[in-house]
């Protein structure tokens, strides 16, 4: 069996304990020095507890040689591991992170670069490996050519092929022997070894571990290069700064500077994503055929094909439906006119309820849809019909006749009092609720028109259909605008940007094309769904589009800049299979169909789903 033993005794330590391998992924601070616990094979090492006994003559022999000395009596055995594969892997996603640091980390950290470099070039080659190692000098080292101080050991180190040759150059034997000494603030000392023990950069710990020794807790700008005892003494004597009031307002710009840089990071970086609260309809998987939420996110309706409507209350307020003089919803004989028989149907007035039955559709509902304003709901159905429900009496108020055929799909204006529906008969309509006839038809699909959707400034109007084309319409004058072709099958979701700039589209063909308003050309092809794509919808700052669908999967996509996208969309491989590489997140649910989305105003995306 491998095993590594590691045995660190030091003076600075109160009780002069020998220290094991512990479980822990560092060993804690002595002396203001930091050692890490590096286990070097194939099974676990055994906690092992050892006593050292040191008399009082010793122990004060070995304290003033601490005090004299510029690094104190410190031994560690391991051996490193060397990869090249993993030295060059884990060497430049380190150079990246530093390089992607705000500018006080960028300041201490990346001049550790330098020496670590040359550290893993030399274990290459004292391991054997010539050729990885130079190619791994001629790699990076014209990152460091930079500093003209850095020249020399560079052409030196481009001169050596073997461990012979780095024994017989002493100016780069003396830099491997002793440890490079550098002192680091405290966040800066955590930001770079949070990182290295996340990312499970355990082959830079060993170099670290084994080459360099950090004093933590003070920096101060040392210049990089070989580190020689007379240094050290030079470091060591460094004394803190005196605080005045100048230096506090040295750190408190330092400090504003570092936090401007983090919010600018955070601007600039990918959107954040958003916490997503599924709402799931559990053995409605065959009946269900259309959910909404309200914009107050307070009530859920959903539409079966049984004709029926469900409405939900999700807060802990129950509904309570009002007393009204007529029900549409109930055909009334000479017996309901009876006094006992006029008790039992108003039962349900004025009770509580978590969830109320609606009807009055004669055929599957299809499109289901609350105004802006939360006091009514629109309905849309199989019968022809759209039907305009009262959430206070829970009661048909109004019905709407004008298509010929199913209304498949139904979408409310922001403007309160309109209303576009599309149906099997090739058309959209335009409609306002105080009048039961349409104000606009929009004829030109030469299919069903499957889904419609208004634009937030609610002068235009979107269709897609059957036909594999999506339009779009001014509502002024009912003509079309801009044509969109793309897509491969019929198109049943869209979606606009709250800022009116893009549209998205989705249907059977599995894809999510986004569309520019302005030019009406395709700027991105979003390829990840495995089934139909029934939902989207945009965040309120329209950098993320949410996609939902048949393969049960919520999908996160980022369409920030868009307007600087490249046409062509480039396709990687991901764990979700094939993927385009605007995919944040794909989120898979227990369910088999999603079917709608609303994002709130904090970040929260509410989606509905079948099961």
């Amino acid at each position: 069996m491998n095993e590594t033993v590691k045995l660190c005794v030091s003076a600075d330590s109160a009780d002069n304990t020998e220290t094991g391998d512990t479980d822990d992924d560092f060993l804690p601070f002595r002396g203001n020095r930091f050692l890490f616990d590096i286990q070097d094979g194939t099974e676990p090492i055994q906690k092992k507890e050892k006593k050292h006994c040191q008399g009082v003559q010793e122990m004060a022999l070995s304290k003033a040689v601490t005090n004299e000395s510029s690094i104190s009596n410190c031994y560690t055995y391991s051996s490193i591991l060397v990869d090249p594969g993993l030295c060059h892997q884990q060497f430049n996603k380190l150079k990246m992170y530093l390089s992607e640091a705000i500018e006080s980390y960028q300041r201490e950290l990346l001049p550790l670069l330098y020496p670590l470099f040359i550290h893993i070039y030399l274990e290459l080659l004292c391991s054997g490996h010539k050729t990885p190692a130079h190619k791994f000098y001629s790699m990076y080292q014209g990152f460091f050519r930079d500093n003209e101080s850095n020249e020399s050991v560079l052409n030196k180190l481009q001169e050596m092929f073997s461990k012979d040759d780095v024994v017989l150059c002493n100016e780069v034997n003396e830099f491997r022997e002793h440890k490079y000494s550098y002192s680091l603030s405290e966040e800066s000392f955590h930001y770079l070894f949070r990182y290295l023990k996340n990312e499970e950069s355990t082959l830079l710990l060993q170099v670290f571990n084994k080459h360099f020794d950090f004093r933590v807790g003070e920096w101060e700008s040392l210049s990089s290069g070989l580190q020689t005892e007379e240094k050290n003494c030079d470091q060591m004597a460094l004394a803190s700064p005196p605080c005045t009031p100048e230096n506090k307002v040295i750190q408190n710009e330092i400090s504003l500077s570092s936090l401007q840089q983090c919010i600018k990071k955070v601007r600039d970086g990918p959107p954040c994503l958003p916490s997503v609260c599924l709402y799931s309809l559990t053995n409605a998987s065959q009946g269900l055929c259309s959910v909404d939420l309200s914009n107050d996110m307070s009530l859920l309706v959903s539409g079966y094909e049984d004709s029926s409507l469900r409405l939900w209350s999700l807060t802990s307020e129950k509904l309570q439906s009002a007393t009204c003089e007529v029900n549409p919803s109930q055909v009334h004989m000479s017996g309901d006119y009876c006094e006992d028989i006029k008790k039992t149907n108003n039962l349900h007035v004025g009770k509580e309820r978590e969830m109320i039955v609606m009807r009055g559709h004669s055929g599957a509902i299809y499109g289901t849809k609350f105004t802006a304003d939360n006091n009514f709901m629109l309905s849309a159905s199989e019968d022809t019909t759209v039907r305009l429900w009262d959430l206070s009496t829970h009661t048909n108020r109004a019905v709407y006749h004008g298509h010929n055929y199913p209304v498949w799909s139904i979408d409310t204006s922001p403007v309160v009092g309109y209303f576009v529906t599309s149906s099997h008969d090739r058309t959209a309509r335009l409609w306002t609720t105080d009048r039961i006839y349409p104000l606009r038809n929009f004829i030109g699909h030469t299919a069903d028109v499957d889904c419609v959707k208004f634009h937030p400034n609610c002068n235009y109007i979107a269709t897609g259909g059957a036909d594999r084309v999506v339009r779009l319409w001014s509502v002024h004058d009912g003509q079309s605008v801009r044509l969109f072709q793309g897509h491969k099958a019929g198109i049943f979701a869209l979606a606009f940007s709250h800022d009116g700039k893009i549209l998205a589209s989705a249907g059977e063909d599995r894809h999510v094309k986004l569309w520019d308003l302005n030019t009406g050309s395709l700027y991105k092809d979003l390829r990840g769904h495995t089934d139909i794509v029934y939902s989207l919808c945009f965040n309120p700052q329209s950098t993320i589009l949410a996609s939902g669908g048949a393969d049960g999967t919520i999908r996160l996509w980022n369409v920030e800049d868009i307007s600087q996208a490249n046409p062509t969309t480039t396709i990687s491989l991901t764990n979700q299979g094939i993927s385009s590489p605007e995919l944040l997140g794909c989120f898979p649910v227990k369910a088999f169909t999603v079917h709608h989305f609303h994002y709130s105003t904090r970040n929260l995306l509410l989606a509905i789903a079948a099961s």
